[in-house]
Formats: C-alpha cells, structure tokens, sequence
C-alpha cells in the first residue's frame, strides 16, 4: 500500500515477468520509506534431510571458504558460518554452554550439510574423499539433533553474547557489513587496525560463503568509529548493509555506497510517492 492508500498488486509470482519497472523490489527494499507490505507470495524449497554439521578451526577466511567448497562437493551446503575463536571460546564460558571445539588462533568454522537419504556416515565418507578434506581430532561432527543444536547454540548466541558484553562497559557498535570474499582477510586486518586502539574488544561472526560479517565492538569514540569503519567497507568494494537495512544510524553514510547520482534517483522516487515524507521519515534519507 502506498502512502495516498493506493494498492499495488504483484502476488503472481512468475519466475520471470520483464514488464516495467520492479516495483515490488522497490517497494520491499525500501525500508518503509515508500509504502506498507500488506501480502506476500512465498515460494517453499525442500526441507532437509538428514543433516551433518562440522565444527572445526581454521586459520582464516580464505581456508574457512576453502574448507567449506570441499566438504560439499556433491551436497548440498546448508551453512557456512565462521566465529572467531575468542569470541567462541568466551561466549561458551560465559553462556554456560559446553565447548567441544578445541583450542584455535583463529576462527570456528560451521558447515551444515544435507546428506539427503543417506547415512550420516555414509555421506560424511563421501564428502571426505570426493573434496579431499582432511579433519583433524579437533573437529567435531554432529549426526544427532541435540549435537547439532549444541553447536548452533554457540553460534547464534553470539548476539546476545555481544549484548551482554556492553552491559557498564560502553556502547555497542553493530555492523552488518558485506565484503567481497577474496577481500575478506585483508578487510578483517584493515578493521583491526582501527578498532584495536580504541574499543574494549571486537570480534566478527557471519556467513563467510556470502561475504556477510557481523562486526561487534564495545566501547569507542562512537561516531568516528563508526564512519572509520563504513568508510573501511566501502573502500574494500563491500556493502555498509549486508542483511538488516540503513535505518536511521547509517543513513549519513549512504553516500559510502551510493553515489550522488544513485541518492538523487532514490530521492526523486521518495519526493514522488511520498511528497509528504509520512512513511518512515528519517530512514535511508537523513531529515
């Protein structure tokens, strides 16, 4: 629904439909700004058989993306998640949670695999030597539903984790950031570089297959921070919002991403369906 209450109806869900302009990706990458959701065509995909997930370490991005190509060659890739290894380590201790991960330097890797209607072993097997994947004794295989969810625990719990950790020790910097995956490691040593003198602690956690990081830091000078960060993003070739939108906080820095030419186009399709800035004003667009 626009913001006059007219209504725009594209539920056909056509897998291919080349008329005109896209509306309904405008409309929901707008963020609010330009009308309201009202319904939605979902298109389901087969749920999963029997799973098998992998926790390992691994030194770097580069080895952990490596890592996950060869486990799935002929599988179908569920996940692929990286946290770093203090993060990990510290989050289990202070979760309560058991950690059967073994000590690392640099990142635990998650991969989840669909091994459809084959034994877990069978399939485990398989991967191994159709990828030449090597797994040391530090690597923890979960066939089981409750090993499984051990271990996604210690992953998704890492944003209440972080949450916690700025409880009386500063704010909380959030960034959810995309990089190109050959630029991974290098942009991670770049964020190091400005993070490390000025924060109480950082650490990263995300789905390393897409180039998507979750960067968490406490503490810090705040703003100058922040744009010290986007601004280290954006010269890596990557997106200042991987998954979770501009918002209010990033909207002064959409023109790390977006040229002038790209914000006044967007600014021009706000100004004509939305002349009187009624749909969430101050979201993409600074007021």
């Amino acid at each position: 629904m626009l913001p006059d209450g007219s209504l725009i109806d594209d539920l056909r869900a056509l897998p291919k439909d080349n008329t005109g302009y896209s509306l309904r990706d405008l409309l929901c990458g707008s963020e609010g700004t330009l009308g309201i959701v009202t319904a939605a065509a979902l298109r389901l995909h087969r749920p999963p058989g029997q799973t098998v997930t992998f926790a390992l370490t691994v030194d770097d991005f580069e080895q952990a993306v490596a890592t996950a190509q060869r486990l799935s060659r002929g599988l179908r890739l569920l996940a692929a998640e990286t946290v770093d290894a203090d993060s990990w380590r510290t989050a289990a201790a202070d979760l309560g949670l058991r950690d059967p991960v073994g000590p690392a330097a640099g990142q635990v890797l998650l991969v989840e695999l669909d091994v459809g209607a084959r034994s877990p072993q069978d399939a485990l097997d398989e991967a191994l030597a159709a990828g030449g994947a090597e797994l040391d004794d530090a690597t923890v295989v979960a066939v089981d539903e409750p090993e499984r969810r051990a271990l996604w625990r210690l992953r998704e719990g890492q944003a209440e984790w972080w949450a916690a950790q700025a409880t009386g020790a500063g704010p909380l910097h959030k960034y959810d950031v995309t990089v190109p995956v050959a630029g991974l490691d290098a942009t991670l040593s770049v964020l190091a570089g400005i993070l490390r003198p000025v924060v109480r602690r950082w650490g990263v956690f995300g789905h390393v297959y897409e180039g998507s990081l979750h960067v968490q830091a406490v503490g810090g000078t705040g703003v100058d921070v922040d744009r010290a960060v986007l601004t280290a993003i954006s010269e890596a070739g990557g997106s200042l919002s991987a998954e979770h939108g501009v918002g209010r906080d990033k909207a002064a820095a959409l023109g790390l991403r977006r040229s002038a030419a790209e914000i006044e186009a967007m600014t021009a399709v706000k100004r004509a369906l939305d002349p009187d800035n009624l749909m969430n004003p101050g979201v993409l667009f600074p007021l």
